[in-house]
């Protein structure tokens, strides 16, 4: 798909495999990266991605819930979650380009789906809604809804050495025993699925594994 002012979401007919037909185009502002399914005939999909104004300047990260499963030709966007809260500030995951860190599960009894994806946000501006944060956001996912649940922090490395050295690690998060352990630049942390607890943390400077690499 060519990025102009709208991405479109396209639905495509495969039943004849030489000869398919586009059914149904949705264009909404801005641009997806990633789609996930996250129901069992694949019709709703959840999208990272970056917002976008009428001029096709980027505006953030955001989340999209997508679905087909009304009619396939006409696509439509059930929900939008927006990360930034003002011009001043620049947001973005790995989740966009790099699958594995991406998490989705149902829950089950009701309860709908938990997303885990690390985020990046970063602010110059001094309005009361700018923040800098590095982490990871769990997000609820129920009834056509996105909400975000709780933050886990991973604070940015205290020195330069772990910062760019053999201490920084890949973006990923696992669910074991109702916990969620996530890993981000210099620290792993766990955390208690249900509540937001912070059970404990992890930071690798403290294992001196860089200590003969400088």
């Amino acid at each position: 798909m060519t990025f102009l002012q709208t991405d479109p979401l396209y639905s495509i007919d495969l039943s004849d495999p030489e000869d398919p037909v586009v059914t149904g185009e949705l264009k909404v502002p801005g641009f997806s990266q990633y789609l996930h399914p996250i129901n069992d005939d694949n019709s709703v999909l959840i999208a990272i991605g970056q917002d976008a104004d009428e001029n096709g300047r980027v505006l953030g990260l955001k989340l999209s819930l997508f679905d087909v499963s009304k009619d396939l030709d006409n696509p439509e966007e059930l929900d939008v979650y927006v990360f930034e809260q003002d011009q001043n500030t620049w947001s973005g995951s790995t989740a966009s380009w790099d699958e594995r860190a991406f998490r989705y599960f149902n829950v089950g009894g009701g309860e709908g789906g938990r997303l885990i994806i690390p985020v990046s946000i970063q602010s110059w501006g001094q309005t009361f809604e700018s923040r800098d944060f590095e982490g990871f956001m769990v997000f609820s996912v129920i009834d056509n809804k996105i909400k975000l649940v709780y933050e886990i922090d991973h604070s940015a490395p205290s020195t330069y050495q772990y910062y760019y050295g053999c201490g920084w690690l890949p973006e990923r998060s696992f669910v074991i025993r109702g916990d969620v352990m996530t890993l981000k630049r210099d620290s792993v942390v766990s955390t208690d699925l249900a509540t937001g607890t912070n059970e404990w943390r992890l930071n690798i400077e403290e294992l001196d594994l860089c200590e003969d690499s400088w």
